[in-house]
This record gives C-alpha cells, structure tokens and sequence, in this order.
C-alpha cells in the first residue's frame, strides 16, 4: 500500500512539474508573439514617419538652425546641398501634390 501510495504521489509531481513547464513555455511563446508584433508595427510607423503623404522619402531630420526663416528649430530637414530647412519652409519649397 505505501509502494502504491508513494508511486501515485511521484507521478502525481511528475505531472504537476511538466504541466508547470508547459505553462511557462506557453506563456514565453505568447509574450514572444506579442513582443515581434509589437516591434513590427512601430518599425512600420517609424519608417512611415520617414515619408511624405505622397510616398516620396524625407531627408535626415537634425536639430539646427533653418537657412529660410533664420529660426532655431528641434526639427530641420538636412538637405543634399547641406542646407537645413524646417518642416514648414520645406512643405513651402517641396509642395505635395
């Protein structure tokens, strides 16, 4: 009786600790899922804040002083030329149609 006992109390941990692991496994996948889903979408609005509406690529942004309006700004379009322009001389230079 206490072999039998002490076998169904072993196999009772057994399966206790496989379901605890199995548990945790599970969870780690779901919060691994999560985490990939959350990392595509702010790269996707990372690279969508690096566009214009109509498609076109933005320049670099750095902070700096615009050549245009003579103003500081935390925001300024680096341009090829090496020229820096601001969000609004640049939407008045390179309209979107």
């Amino acid at each position: 009786m206490v072999a039998e006992n002490m076998a169904l109390l072993i196999g009772f941990w057994v399966c206790a600790g496989v379901s605890l692991f199995l548990l945790v496994a599970g969870l780690t996948a779901m919060n691994i899922l999560r985490w990939k889903a959350a990392q595509k979408k702010a790269e996707e609005e990372y690279q969508a804040s690096k566009l214009t509406i109509d498609g076109r690529r933005l320049p670099p942004i750095g902070r700096g002083l615009c050549i245009r309006c003579q103003k500081v700004f935390d925001q300024v379009y680096h341009m090829p030329d090496h020229t820096r322009v601001c969000p609004a001389c640049y939407d008045a230079l390179y309209p979107t149609p």
